[in-house]
């Protein structure tokens, strides 16, 4: 399958799929480093010393993003709502923050090399969509709006 398969009806997923088709692949680690990088520089949980001798360089470098988004693909393209609700998440967690890094990887291979105002796009329209793509397909069953708030009499 590609990602403009018409298998993906959902119109919020297929631009999902478009963004991410808009930005390098995993074998561009240069990329992946930077969108890794404002993320976890500096934060004291994440350091290596901090690990009780784990290997972290995967997660720091870029490797846990890479795996995360590679594992839920193939799901979300044969059209399962689970797997199409984890990827949306994912999508939320490694692209929702404020780091140039972020802003200046994405312009760079988007925006042909424009100013970090082309990731900022990139950025702000992935996470609108991935935050409507999470909704509509839980990764766990939600109540229905009617369970949610029916009326309790005290």
């Amino acid at each position: 399958m590609t990602m403009a398969d018409p298998t993906v009806t959902d119109p919020d997923v297929r631009h999902m799929l478009k963004l991410l088709a808009m930005i390098p692949g995993p074998d561009d680690v240069w990329f992946w480093n930077r969108i890794n990088e404002g993320r976890y520089r500096g934060h004291p949980s994440l350091e290596p010393e901090e690990w009780s001798g784990e290997d972290t360089r995967g997660f720091i470098d870029g490797g846990y993003t890479v795996k995360k988004i590679i594992g839920h693909l193939p799901g979300t393209l044969r059209g399962e709502v689970q797997a199409t609700g984890l990827l949306a998440s994912y999508l939320i967690v490694f692209f929702d923050h404020d780091s140039d890094s972020l802003r200046q990887a994405i312009a760079v291979r988007v925006g042909e090399g424009f100013s970090g105002l082309f990731g900022q796009r990139w950025i702000d329209d992935m996470l609108a969509t991935a935050w409507r793509v999470y909704v509509t397909h839980p990764v766990t069953p939600r109540k229905d709006l009617a369970e949610t708030w029916r009326r309790r009499d005290l």
